[in-house]
């Protein structure tokens, strides 16, 4: 149906140009390629450096403007547009519900009350230090209790589906090649920083975000119940297995060069045979409640 009425506006469109077009008198046509520039050096002309073409340096071309504005400083280890929105629309959202909790107006909301009444639980630091993490313990002792393989095959299904960070992660998303189909994708599991190069020496944020998360770590574990030391093992262990992990770890760049190769989509009875200590075929059958192809 979507597809449908987009064709159909499509057409209208070319119907309205059509129309115009038979009503103007015919004029003298620029080049093709500098009426574009022109187009975009219009749009641009108070932003952009001076000389700078697009076909020279696109990002810049564009975002002129927007780095001049931006304090990279301040916005952390990312500074993108979209991350500028998600925050603006973040803070919104905060203070509409934070208006709604005030007000007391939450039967007047309809299909928000749900949410509405998760804010209410998040922003409630006083029950959440009552509680503790005492609804959190069955989880830490199924992790606990996994000692070997065998035992992970076991409880793989409940972590994956509780959201539990496991040793590699599966997703389904449309195929790159044809994307009439779905992919079933099996990748590394999420390591503590966002990219690959934060984790050069010389990275702006890598050691400092990596000392966030160790401190995050320890005051976890001491909130579980670990001693000062054993916490400081327990976060000093975790940076370790990051940085193994991170060593396998592909660019941005990388990723998407690999989903786009064909040579990386294998069958699925080749990819179980990958691995001899976990049964993937029968894990991800039951996950996605069928055999994939």
């Amino acid at each position: 149906m979507k597809k449908q009425f987009s064709v159909f506006i499509l057409l209208l469109l070319v119907i309205a140009l059509v129309f115009s077009a038979c009503q103007m008198k015919p004029k003298e046509q620029e080049p093709p390629v500098q009426e574009t520039l022109s187009i975009a050096d219009d749009i641009q002309k108070t932003s952009v450096p001076s000389g700078l073409r697009p076909q020279d340096d696109y990002y810049n071309y564009i975002n002129a403007e927007w780095l001049e504005q931006v304090d990279l400083e301040e916005e952390g280890p990312r500074a993108m547009r979209m991350t500028e929105l998600q925050n603006k629309i973040n803070q919104q959202l905060q203070e509409d519900f934070e208006g709604i909790v005030k007000t007391g107006t939450d039967d007047k909301i309809g299909y928000l009350a749900d949410a509405v009444t998760l804010y209410r639980l998040f922003t409630d630091t006083e029950m959440r230090n009552k509680n503790g993490i005492k609804a959190l313990m069955p989880y830490l002792e199924q992790v606990e209790n996994v000692q070997t393989m065998e035992a992970l095959q076991k409880v793989y299904y409940r972590l994956i589906v509780t959201g539990t960070p496991v040793p590699f992660k599966l997703e389904v998303i449309a195929d790159s090649i044809d994307p009439s189909k779905n992919s079933l994708i099996a990748t590394t599991p999420s390591t503590f920083l966002p990219d690959i190069s934060y984790y050069e020496e010389d990275h702006p944020h890598g050691q400092s975000m990596l000392q966030e998360r160790s401190f995050i770590i320890q005051n976890l574990a001491i909130l579980a119940g670990s001693d000062e030391a054993a916490a400081t093992q327990m976060a000093a262990d975790a940076l370790s297995f990051d940085k193994i992990l991170s060593s396998y770890m592909l660019s941005s760049t990388e990723q998407q060069k690999m989903l786009l190769d064909k040579e990386n989509y294998v069958p699925f009875a080749e990819f179980c045979a990958y691995s001899n200590a976990i049964d993937f075929e029968t894990l991800i059958s039951d996950l996605a409640g069928d055999t994939p192809d």
